[in-house]
């Protein structure tokens, strides 16, 4: 994971504008994937809208933080963002067999464009596969995936985020990777 400089927390600690801006633009684009990626969006409100209430939760208690050796700025951030997307799904309630699947895929979070338009139609077909059988994981499992696959969390950093053991992390990312080849079958 992304790690922004000391400097820059120290700052914002402290009461600046300018570095809180810097820390934004250094995870925005990561907030928002995942955040999109747990599928917490609730109907009329955008991953958009969920990854500014975060920030507002950090600028809040960014006094909170402290900079003890091994504490890591983006896990304490992914602690809160995950925790904001669970009170979002608590609310949500919705039956998550009956989600829709926007037309986003997950590739739109990656710079690559193939000159071949059938492998581009491929990829962006197993690109929403994946994304549905992704929103169909259960919030621990799919945390869990996410961070390691799509955010390259290490155990360590997952564990301290999802508040479990490594070992239990460990464990939810194979558990979630056989429940994802699962769902994927049955998807195809």
């Amino acid at each position: 994971m992304q790690e922004v400089p000391e400097d820059i927390i120290y700052r914002c600690q402290n009461g600046s504008a300018t570095a809180f801006a810097q820390l934004v633009q250094c995870y925005e684009r990561t907030l928002f994937a995942y955040v999109y990626r747990l599928n917490c969006t609730t109907v009329g409100r955008e991953s958009e809208d969920i990854v500014q209430d975060i920030f507002l939760k950090v600028y809040q208690s960014i006094h909170n933080f402290k900079q003890l050796p091994g504490a890591c700025f983006s896990t304490w951030l992914f602690t809160i963002a995950r925790n904001h997307c669970i009170d979002l799904m608590r609310k949500k309630k919705t039956d998550s067999r009956s989600k829709k699947v926007e037309d986003k895929t997950m590739t739109d979070f990656v710079d690559y464009k193939p000159a071949n338009p059938q492998k581009t139609t491929l990829q962006n077909e197993t690109a929403e596969y994946i994304s549905m059988a992704v929103a169909e994981l259960s919030e621990p499992f799919r945390s869990a995936l996410v961070l390691r696959y799509y955010e390259d969390a290490s155990y360590a950093q997952i564990a301290q985020i999802l508040q479990c053991n490594e070992g239990t992390a460990k464990l939810r990312v194979a558990r979630a990777k056989q429940m994802l080849s699962k769902l994927l079958d049955k998807i195809r």
